[in-house]
């Protein structure tokens, strides 16, 4: 991902597909998901390690992961799965900061044969994606 030049999570395109924010945080859709209601809560400023977030940051983050697993249940998905990947080794294709909130996932996928299959979606599907979730997120 990060081979498309800048970090794509602080390129402003990417930034303004978003369902909703607060001060430090981004809630928005993944671009190369591994379900197609796959959710990402992302730190505006570039944080390469966790332990690098600030308070804000993370009390931040954990506030829109909360908003993303209202969403997820209002869609109808109880099974979630909540994970972020650190470290050089980890497979994480974009080295800032970033929580994943995807259901219907079993997290050995993430690493294994999903990973292969993993498609970057089109902004068409992007918008799309980030207003079905802006609606349900105001009704």
């Amino acid at each position: 991902m990060e081979s498309m030049g800048l970090c794509p999570f602080c390129d402003i395109a990417i930034n303004t597909q978003k369902i909703t924010e607060n001060k430090t945080c981004i809630l928005t859709v993944c671009l190369a998901p591994y379900h197609q209601h796959h959710l990402l809560v992302i730190p505006k400023r570039h944080v390469e390690k966790i332990i690098d977030l600030t308070k804000e940051e993370s009390d931040d983050s954990a506030e829109l992961q909360k908003v993303a697993i209202s969403l997820m249940n209002k869609l109808g998905h109880d099974n979630l799965s909540l994970f972020t990947k650190e470290g050089l080794s980890s497979a994480k294709t974009v080295n800032h900061v970033h929580f994943h909130v995807v259901p219907e996932i079993h997290l050995t996928n993430t690493e294994n044969t999903m990973i292969e299959n993993r498609e970057v979606i089109t902004p068409y599907q992007m918008s799309h994606s980030v207003a079905k979730f802006k609606n349900i997120l105001v009704n």
